[in-house]
């Protein structure tokens, strides 16, 4: 089976030292994996950035802390999850991951 990402994250800022935490369901058990890996590509250029890994259980969900990898900057990118298993690799992406930077100004109310 494939793993299914849960409440996707939209975004964050530049500043932080990691993503949101990326839930997942039907992922497969500790050890029955060779590798995982997440990565961010930005739209429009394809840059891959990769960010390091560590996997946490919570009852039947898995979640994935993952470290912001160098060279992030603002953009939009999708976030693929992979991984390897005796069933072949397997992965998840999602869309539409916006890196901002946290400190620019915002409007609140106009007019």
């Amino acid at each position: 089976t494939v793993p299914e990402l849960l409440a996707p994250p939209r975004g964050m800022a530049t500043q932080q030292s990691t993503l949101p935490k990326l839930t997942l369901e039907k992922f497969p058990a500790e050890g029955s994996y060779s590798a995982l890996s997440v990565t961010l590509v930005a739209d429009g250029s394809g840059a891959e950035l990769v960010g390091a890994v560590q996997v946490s259980r919570v009852g039947d969900l898995t979640q994935l802390d993952v470290a912001k990898p160098a060279g992030l900057v603002k953009g939009v990118y999708s976030v693929r999850i992979s991984l390897v298993d005796s069933g072949g690799t397997k992965a998840v992406t999602h869309a539409g991951f916006t890196v901002y930077d946290g400190f620019a100004p915002k409007v609140v109310k106009s007019g």
